[in-house]
């Protein structure tokens, strides 16, 4: 796990002992592998669409600028801070962003030309957010590649408000929940989409 402040590979997990009693007792490890804590599980916390969700305590601890933070297994939706779509065709390529700031935008870009941007409601986020925890995400492989076929391509990058990131991509191949993954996009992308790549990518 690298992380996110220095991007040091040095990083190990965070034990609490608060999971531990008199009768539920462990050997504990060297301290180069885990770091141990006292602290108290955090509080239930609001996710992007009103419910309460679990707030994770720190699981990872960097050995080198000495600061914690989630892996992540731990994070939600609501703590995606920019998922960028990007489908390419032949010599076709479409690059969507959007940016959960303090003004959600929504920015599309056509073989590297901006076409737009815009300001995205807040209807709009929680319907982007809702297919990405419908589709679990956190479940797919990181790549579908179908060695057989050179139709499209596609890439998936989400990152996260504590630095983390992941991306995902498939050749010719997608997940089998694409459709509820993709429901939360497709409003929005077919408002720009001059060559029905939604079509194309199935």
């Amino acid at each position: 796990m690298t992380c996110p402040y220095c991007n040091s590979k040095e990083t190990i997990s965070i034990i609490y002992l608060y999971r531990y009693n008199d009768n539920n007792t462990f050997n504990k490890k060297s301290n180069e592998e885990v770091k141990y804590s006292e602290n108290i599980r955090k509080p239930k916390r609001k996710n992007y669409d009103g419910t309460l969700i679990t707030d994770h305590n720190y699981n990872k601890y960097c050995k080198i600028c000495h600061k914690s933070f989630n892996s992540g297994r731990n994070l939600y939706a609501v703590d995606i801070s920019k998922i960028t779509l990007v489908f390419i065709l032949s010599k076709l390529r479409y690059k969507f962003e959007f940016i959960f700031d303090e003004r959600a935008t929504f920015i599309i870009k056509r073989n590297y030309e901006l076409i737009n941007q815009e300001i995205l409601s807040n209807q709009e986020k929680i319907k982007i957010l809702d297919s990405i925890t419908k589709s679990k995400i956190n479940f797919w492989n990181k790549e579908y590649i179908n060695k057989d076929y050179d139709n499209y391509k596609w890439i998936l990058k989400l990152e996260y408000y504590n630095g983390l990131s992941e991306c995902f991509n498939g050749h010719d191949m997608i997940p089998n929940n694409w459709d509820v993954f993709i429901s939360g996009f497709k409003n929005l992308i077919n408002k720009y989409d001059q060559d029905n790549i939604l079509k194309i990518i199935k």
